[in-house]
């Protein structure tokens, strides 16, 4: 048996204390000159196994459609607001000049009625342009001549809405761009190999100083521990796949060339 046969949880184990700021282990890895060098190596195996099994961008679009999903209920409700906002006063101006005015005004915000509060996130986006676009003195000023309630004027309304619906345009494009390419993205085998080189240089160098080093060799006993339960677990036949879904990994294949193995890692 390898290390490349560990659960992610068991490798996690081996590795946590060689990563946490004061732990007695990465203390002694720390104060070993043969060591030293290998600790920021295992911050990055470690974390690497971390990173591997979280789907960050899922994470990221789920945050993001949040933020859309809210965006979106409050440029509906701004709209209906504004459309009935800009239609109460021409009843109560018919046949004026003012009536003309203000269904000018409204057919310019809503040249199809509220079938806005239907479009697509990105359409609301380009819609709120084509509405700035037409904003006229003669429009603001209209806007402007309106009281809201809970203070203000129409205009901050209409302000507020074409933000809105600029902000929902961004996010859907945030929500469709992945912040990395699927290429770039970590591969579990990979990331398996490097930890595996990595937990053998230092387990190979704690050997080494163990003689001389009684807490070297508890850090060795530990890890013996953990690979007792490891085998524990394989007799028991419930062998989780080391490659945690991976249809690429190969349990078999010999860690990368790694110059020291393991005490009691029974390669063959």
């Amino acid at each position: 048996m390898t290390l490349r046969r560990y659960s992610i949880g068991e490798m996690a184990s081996v590795t946590q204390p060689w990563v946490e700021p004061g732990n007695s282990e990465r203390v002694l890895l720390e104060s070993l000159p043969s060591a030293a060098g290998l600790v920021r190596f295992a911050e990055a195996a470690h974390g690497q196994v971390i990173a591997s099994q979280t789907d960050a961008e899922a994470e990221r679009r789920g945050v993001l459609l949040d933020g859309l999903e809210t965006s979106n209920v409050r440029h509906d409700d701004v709209a209906r607001a504004i459309f009935h906002y800009t239609q109460a006063p021409q009843y109560q101006h018919r046949g004026t000049p003012e009536e003309r005015a203000f269904v000018d005004l409204q057919s310019v915000l809503f040249p199809d009625g509220l079938k806005i509060i239907q479009a697509s996130y990105r359409d609301s986006a380009a819609h709120a342009e084509v509405r700035i676009t037409k904003l006229t003195p003669a429009r603001i000023a209209l806007l402007t001549s309106v009281p809201v309630r809970g203070g203000g004027t129409l205009l901050d309304l209409v302000n507020e809405w074409n933000l809105v619906a600029a902000q929902m345009g961004k996010l859907q494009n945030d929500r469709v761009t992945p912040v990395e390419a699927a290429s770039e993205r970590l591969r579990f085998t990979k990331v398996r190999d490097r930890w595996v080189r990595v937990v053998k240089n230092v387990l190979g160098v704690l050997a080494l100083e163990a003689d001389e080093r009684p807490d070297a060799q508890r850090i060795l006993e530990r890890v013996a521990n953990i690979q007792t339960a490891v085998r524990r677990r394989l007799r028991a036949g419930s062998d989780a796949p080391a490659n945690d879904g991976d249809p690429d990994g190969d349990d078999d294949a010999p860690g990368d060339g790694a110059p020291v193995d393991a005490p009691g890692d029974d390669v063959a």
